[in-house]
């Protein structure tokens, strides 16, 4: 039987890598990978603010908060201050912009403060 290479990856803030080679003896290798965070990150986290929210989850809104540095430092492509979805077009940028937007916004009316970063 002729090996086999096996990819998976998972959604969050680094991309999680796991390499099977199926018909060897070794176990599977897993690696991580920073990715450069995109418009839909920053949406999948207004999505778990909105739902902390809404549903009064503490922890949840707690790891939105303690996340946002990383999702908005991610999201900068370099020292340009570019997003890494300006290169892509500028609706994908408005849209990860918008979600960070929201996310600070949302925060603020709860009395934390998250449009000081940087």
């Amino acid at each position: 039987m002729a090996p086999q290479v096996v990819l998976q990856h998972s959604c969050s803030l680094a991309l999680v890598v796991e390499v099977e080679v199926v018909g060897f003896p070794w176990k599977p290798l897993s690696v991580v990978i920073p990715s450069p965070l995109s418009n839909r990150h920053s949406t999948m986290f207004e999505a778990k603010m909105q739902l902390a929210l809404l549903r009064d989850d503490h922890r949840l809104f707690q790891e939105v908060v303690a996340d946002y540095p990383v999702l908005f430092d991610g999201m900068l492509a370099d020292d340009s201050c570019c997003t890494n979805e300006t290169y892509r077009d500028l609706w994908h940028c408005q849209a990860g912009l918008g979600g960070l937007v929201q996310i600070a916004e949302m925060a603020w009316q709860q009395g934390v403060d998250l449009y000081s970063h940087r």
